[in-house]
């Protein structure tokens, strides 16, 4: 379509919690999770005993970075209580963990990549709606204030059943590798310029308590949220896409005549 997507390299390797470097996103830029290509280290012409030839390449493993997509129906959400957000998101987690092991990989860095990391990508769709129904107009200050409070609650939910689900089935392979093993969530690294729009504040309690919680006990996936698009599984559910505002249709063709 000749869009551009735009990926700011310094503000994704502050925030990310793996340790690693990650120089590019995928084409919606939902995700940013390291890739490395393969290495091959050896090549060898092997003469077989029916006197046919093989050539064997080894290689050292490289990453492709796959997530693991799906996303809250934030009507959906506005509807439930504490109990069932919870159970909600532990449902959803555990859902996604489980591709990692059934998924089928035609190409093996992914595979490699994925079963290191665990790596899963929640979002949302519907907060135009969610908005509506709470009588908030999009582009206000109350607004942001809710939505900061709202993807707080999304965020500690969603790490809290993720921790559950590593006390359960373990954690992830490179665990000890990343931030995560100190302690260290995503809202520690957040954004202070953008923590200032608002005047929520955290209840830094509870999220002091995970934070030990996961120091202790470790968390299955090395990444649990991305907010996708969803411009075509929002479409399908007559949801408004992700965090989008609504938008009216239209179509517009050029052409010259020569």
């Amino acid at each position: 379509t000749g869009n551009i997507y735009l990926f700011h390299e310094e503000n994704i390797n502050h925030a990310t919690l793996l340790n690693r470097y990650i120089g590019s996103s995928n084409l919606c830029t939902e995700i940013v999770l390291p890739s490395r290509p393969s290495r091959m280290i050896s090549e060898e012409l092997v003469r077989r005993e029916d006197g046919t030839t093989e050539i064997v390449k080894r290689y050292d493993a490289g990453e492709i970075a796959l997530c693991n997509l799906s996303s809250y129906n934030l009507e959906k959400w506005f509807y439930m209580n504490e109990q069932e957000k919870m159970d909600l998101c532990r449902i959803v987690v555990r859902s996604l963990d489980n591709t990692v092991d059934v998924a089928n990989y035609p190409v093996k860095e992914g595979k490699h990549s994925n079963q290191m990391y665990r790596y899963l990508g929640i979002g949302v769709l519907n907060f135009a709606n969610y908005l509506a129904l709470k009588g908030i107009v999009i582009d206000t200050q109350e607004a942001l204030e809710e939505q900061d409070r709202l993807f707080e609650e999304i965020s500690y939910m969603t790490i809290k059943a993720s921790c559950e689900l590593a006390i359960e089935k373990g954690k992830f392979e490179k665990f000890y590798e990343t931030e995560w093993s100190k302690g260290i969530l995503p809202i520690h690294k957040a954004n202070k310029k953008a923590m200032e729009l608002t005047k929520h504040e955290p209840n830094w309690e509870k999220w002091d308590e995970l934070s030990e919680m996961i120091k202790k006990f470790g968390i299955r996936n090395a990444q649990l949220l991305a907010t996708a698009p969803t411009a075509t599984s929002g479409k399908a559910v007559n949801a408004t896409e992700s965090s989008e505002p609504i938008t009216d249709y239209f179509y517009k063709e050029e052409g010259t005549i020569i």
